[in-house]
């Protein structure tokens, strides 16, 4: 009784520090992550569960091109530092889409940063037509979360309410809010 009461104590003080669980919501379910290829423009990272002690903000990242079916170049740049006057830093990244282990017409993706020298693993577990979408990203350094990214265009300071419940619902780690109004995306 008293190694459950322990444990109990511990699961509770982990998720007050924000821990990350390591495991992705909803374990089944995944969606094709080729149709966030379709977007063209800006996608803006509006809160992530996953390296949440971070000086940087206003994430984003934007198609450059299609080298191929399943790899594409995306620019992600995001400011190092909380007001206007931080710079902006950007990395450029072969984006390579790959079949899921779990169902073959259904592709999730990866990539490797220059800048943060991670491998992340992408998979897409929420989308509202071309405006949210919810990603579950695995880390090489194990800090793993969710994301919510809004296609810039379409953002007014509102997130569609499929996006906004499936995150408060599926990914309930501690969160670090990423959009601010001054952010520049382009």
């Amino acid at each position: 009784m008293m190694f459950v009461v322990a444990l109990s104590a511990v699961l509770l003080a982990a998720n007050a520090a924000g821990l990350s669980s390591g495991s992705p919501p909803e374990p089944g379910k995944k969606l094709d992550i080729r149709e966030m290829t379709q977007v063209n423009g800006i996608l803006q990272v509006i809160r992530r569960s996953h390296h949440v002690r971070t000086n940087h903000t206003c994430l984003s990242a934007k198609k450059i091109t299609k080298i191929s079916e399943t790899q594409y170049k995306y620019q992600l740049r995001s400011r190092n530092g909380r007001t206007p006057s931080y710079p902006y830093v950007t990395d450029e990244v072969i984006v390579n889409l790959f079949e899921s282990t779990s169902n073959s017409k259904v592709y999730e993706a990866r990539y490797t940063s220059r800048v943060t020298g991670l491998t992340v693993k992408l998979t897409l577990k929420k989308k509202h037509l071309d405006k949210c979408f919810v990603l579950w990203v695995e880390n090489s350094d194990e800090d793993n979360g969710c994301e919510l990214l809004m296609n810039a265009s379409a953002f007014d300071g509102i997130i569609p309410i499929e996006c906004a419940r499936y995150y408060e619902r599926h990914c309930s780690h501690r969160s670090v809010e990423l959009h601010r109004s001054d952010c520049i995306y382009n």
